[in-house]
């Protein structure tokens, strides 16, 4: 006797009719098994083999899974004693898309002339999730790395890591009926990160994934993300990109150092410097000074706004020194603010402004009550704090021309 192992129970497969067997729709790569057992009620020991027929073919025996019908049996022949029983067990993990319409399952009982024939009709197939990805590989190209990124002119001041990486988002589109699971197996390197915790994508939607590169190091890189769609389907995503510093730097080294040396007041010095990006991508960055120290000081420099420089571009810098007031010697930088929040020093700026600095002691002088035809005195003192002498006198109000 056979019978198939079913969640309700046992079901009977008799000999002479056709049984059938359900095995389902599954994914490709997926696996299923289903257990039979082969029962000997008779007084005599007796052999089996088990085959499988597709169509109008000779039947075959069952051997493995690479080839279809992808099934194959835990035990394909063998003997089963008097008042026992086999347990086969028949896996079905199908490598492809196809289905199992017209694949009959036969397990022969060789009885003399003639064959004692259980068959069961195989239902099911398997077919692939249907995932779009919008690209199947990527170049991130040049991309400054995370740290140590720049040279100098250029040394780096201040940077924050997670700041320096460049992304792109990977779209999947569900274009099956029904809705699907999507995961990856990649773990995060300190360069690539993609983004997924396993996500449902419903059917007819897409899902954003991104993926972020941040070089640590300059050297090329190359990664093979895979995706499991349904935890089955693998498909996959080849990135690459290539890490490389950020160099702004001047266009002479001699450059680096800008001195103004001394002004007077109400004069107006200028310099110019050149800056070339040797970098192998753009670089967009914008001329600042550390706290407004250098504007504090009446510098000030073209161009002002960001500006973005193509590789083996170059960019003429005009500095101006415009004092009105007496300024004291000073020593500053000049940074330029790159894309990505990193801060260069370029060149550091020199100068000192001479003028008279004319202070009076009294901001204001008060007399009091003064009795006609006295008088009452104050002194007040007028002092040259600057670094030029100066010819002075005093003009009052015609008003007070009487006093």
């Amino acid at each position: 006797s056979l019978s198939i192992d079913e969640p309700v129970g046992r079901r009977s497969v008799y000999v002479g009719s056709v049984e059938h067997l359900e095995l389902g729709t599954m994914q490709v790569h997926e696996q299923r098994t289903v257990n039979l057992y082969l029962g000997n009620h008779s007084k005599k020991n007796f052999s089996y083999r088990v085959q499988i027929q597709q169509g109008s073919r000779k039947p075959r025996l069952l051997d493995d899974f690479e080839r279809p019908p992808y099934l194959a049996v835990s035990q394909g022949s063998g003997d089963v004693m008097t008042h026992d029983e086999v347990m086969l067990t028949l896996t079905y993990a199908p490598r492809d898309v196809h289905t199992l319409e017209g694949t009959m399952l036969q397990i022969v009982i060789p009885s003399g002339p003639v064959e004692t024939l259980f068959q069961l009709a195989l239902g099911g197939g398997a077919k692939r999730s249907r995932v779009d990805f919008s690209f199947v590989s990527h170049d991130f190209g040049p991309c400054f790395i995370a740290k140590d990124g720049a040279t100098m002119a250029g040394e780096p001041l201040a940077t924050t890591e997670e700041q320096r990486y460049e992304m792109i988002e990977l779209v999947a589109t569900n274009r099956d009926d029904t809705d699907c699971l999507i995961s990856t197996t990649f773990t995060r390197e300190p360069w690539l990160d993609v983004q997924l915790n396993g996500a449902m994508i419903e059917a007819g939607r897409s899902l954003r994934i991104p993926i972020v590169f941040s070089p640590r190091e300059v050297c090329d890189y190359m990664q093979r993300v895979e995706f499991l769609v349904n935890d089955y389907t693998r498909m996959y995503v080849d990135i690459r990109g290539r890490g490389c510093p950020l160099r702004l730097e001047l266009a002479n080294l001699e450059m680096q150092h800008v001195d103004f040396g001394v002004a007077v007041g109400g004069e107006t010095l200028s310099k110019s410097v050149r800056l070339v990006n040797k970098s192998p991508r753009p670089v967009t960055f914008q001329l600042t000074d550390d706290n407004e120290e250098l504007t504090r000081r009446a510098v000030f420099w073209s161009p002002a706004h960001p500006t973005t420089l193509r590789p083996r571009e170059t960019c003429d810098v005009e500095l101006r020194f415009s004092p009105t007031t007496r300024v004291a010697p000073f020593k500053m930088p000049l940074l330029a603010r790159c894309d990505g929040g990193l801060d260069l020093k370029l060149l550091t700026v020199e100068g000192t402004c001479h003028a008279t600095e004319m202070r009076l002691s009294e901001h204001s002088v008060f007399f009091g009550d003064v009795v006609v035809g006295s008088q009452s005195t104050s002194i007040v003192r007028l002092s040259n704090f600057g670094d030029l002498g100066a010819k002075f006198r005093f003009e009052l109000p015609s008003r007070f021309g009487k006093i």
